[in-house]
């Protein structure tokens, strides 16, 4: 019986056990939260787990295989807070991302590194070719958060690919650090539909303001 798993029967559990689970849960849903808000979260997580397991103890219920379970993930999303809050640091970013899509697709020279319309063209380019598309983590059923910490950790530090949420969102991080007025959209998929069909929005792209050339479209896909 999994603290994150829809099969967890709590009738079979203990109540404090049962609880601790279902807090558990919870918590791992709000994993998409606000950077400033994640470890605050990861540990009030431990805190309510270890909590409600202590209370089930403290009445003499034994411990069950789901309390260990609870006090193993509580420790384990603990240990994985600062992880995740260290992926990304305003300092660090853009050279890890260049040298993540290669600096020298982007520009030869450091200096030249500045919101034009060719270094947007050349970011567009090297991030196309180097950061592929992947859904691996929406076929395994996993969270996925668009916070940068958690995007720079995926697709930066870890050199995975994402899908267009976590592209874009990586793209804007980077041309924001470079110096453009990026503005995140929504889109509809067009592409193979009739012309009175409707489409939700499921895309991801940036509008990208360059002084004195007006607005162009960026899409990191």
């Amino acid at each position: 019986c999994s603290t994150t798993s829809p099969s967890c029967s709590p009738p079979r559990c203990a109540a404090g056990d049962a609880r601790a689970a279902l807090l558990l849960r919870r918590r791992v849903r709000l994993l998409a939260a606000p950077p400033g808000m994640r470890a605050l979260l990861y540990y009030f997580a431990v805190a309510s787990s270890l909590a409600s397991v202590a209370s089930g103890l403290a009445r003499g219920s034994p411990q069950t295989p789901v309390a260990r379970v609870a006090v193993r993930d509580a420790r384990t999303m603990a240990a994985q807070a600062s992880v995740v809050e260290a992926a990304y640091s305003e300092d660090t970013f853009l050279s890890k991302y260049l040298e993540r899509v290669g600096a020298q697709n982007v520009c030869a020279d450091p200096g030249d590194l500045k919101p034009t319309l060719p270094i947007l063209r050349a970011v567009m380019s090297a991030q196309t070719r180097a950061v592929p598309f992947e859904n691996i983590d929406v076929a395994l059923g996993r969270t996925i958060s668009m916070s940068r910490e958690a995007v720079t950790r995926k697709l930066v530090d870890q050199k995975r690919g994402g899908y267009c949420f976590e592209q874009n969102t990586l793209l804007k991080l980077a041309l924001e650090h470079i110096g453009f007025d990026v503005t995140p959209l929504l889109c509809r998929v067009r592409w193979g539909k009739k012309a009175d069909e409707e489409t939700g929005f499921t895309h991801m792209c940036l509008r990208v303001e360059i002084a004195g050339e007006g607005p162009f479209l960026a899409d990191g896909m």
